[in-house]
């Protein structure tokens, strides 16, 4: 009857029986496991923690403290020995500052040789400019007073722009222009109203003059001025831009094809900057002639108010 009872009680609660063992077996395992590792990693920090002092920094005698005291001692400094430190150390800034007031003391006497170096070679200058006074010689008594000047206002010109200075200024409104050749106006300044022009059979405005002349007649500058520009243009030929300051400039067309000033050049009125030369295709039955055109800031300006009659 009993043997009956466990079968049936075995059967009913035999798969939670046989879980209950399963984890007892699994709990009672890993503690062991668990104590284990324990022992394992207590042994390990007790390793780590001792140090073995032989084998770390040698096997020698550590000082004892009454020696430490000793050589203290030794180190001590005298009232003596800190006097003399002191001595050597003022005497080395006393040498530094004498240094120092050498050296301003230096700089003071080359400003003053400098100044007296100066003072010499204008007292020289101005002796020279007596002695050239009493003997008289033109061409050193201009290069003198030249030299005197440029050094007055400090500034170094070349030999060329000193000559450019002396003979060309800038043309003011009421001085008069030259005529670049002499001849007969062939088309007038008619910049309002249209004039007849033959070549191209047609009625234009013209901002400029014509004057009629043979061909390699001289053409000359009518003021003072540089030369702008030198170009061939399919209307008016070779020509030739001075600007003469001030917003005014004067234009030369219908040159010979070689002309006989450089772009940038300055010359003086009058100069010859060239000949006449053969028409352009857009002029050539006026016959051989000077393009002439004066101008004030791009404006065109009649020639007759700034050429004599």
């Amino acid at each position: 009857m009993k043997n009956n009872r466990f079968k049936e009680w075995t059967k009913q609660k035999g798969f939670y029986t046989i879980l209950l063992l399963f984890v007892i077996t699994v709990v009672g395992t890993s503690a062991v496991i668990t104590n284990r590792n324990l022992k394992k990693i207590r042994n390990q920090k007790e390793s780590q923690e001792y140090v073995d002092l032989d084998a770390e920094f040698g096997d020698f005698d550590l000082m004892t403290v009454d020696d430490i005291g000793s050589e203290e001692e030794r180190l001590t400094v005298t009232e003596e020995e800190a006097a003399n430190i002191q001595v050597a150390t003022d005497e080395g800034e006393e040498e530094k500052e004498i240094t120092e007031e050498e050296e301003e003391n230096e700089e003071e006497n080359e400003e003053e040789n400098k100044e007296a170096v100066a003072e010499n070679e204008k007292e020289e200058k101005l002796d020279f400019v007596v002695e050239v006074a009493e003997n008289p010689e033109p061409t050193k008594t201009v290069e003198v007073v030249q030299e005197e000047v440029i050094s007055d206002k400090e500034i170094a010109l070349t030999e060329e722009e000193l000559e450019i200075e002396e003979v060309f200024y800038p043309y003011e409104s009421g001085d008069m222009m030259q005529w670049p050749v002499e001849g007969e106006i062939l088309m007038t300044f008619s910049p309002l109203e249209p004039i007849y022009d033959k070549t191209l059979e047609q009625f234009r405005t013209n901002s400029s003059v014509s004057i009629a002349g043979p061909p390699t007649t001289q053409v000359r500058a009518a003021a003072s001025g540089i030369v702008e520009s030198i170009t061939k243009d399919p209307q008016t030929g070779v020509t030739v831009v001075l600007n003469h300051g001030n917003g005014w400039k004067t234009t030369y067309g219908q040159l010979q094809e070689k002309v006989l000033v450089k772009e940038q050049e300055r010359v003086n009125k009058g100069r010859v900057i060239g000949g006449i030369g053969e028409p352009s295709k857009y002029a050539v039955l006026l016959g051989e002639h000077l393009y002439f055109q004066v101008t004030k800031n791009g404006e065109p300006i009649d020639p007759s108010y700034v050429l004599p009659e």
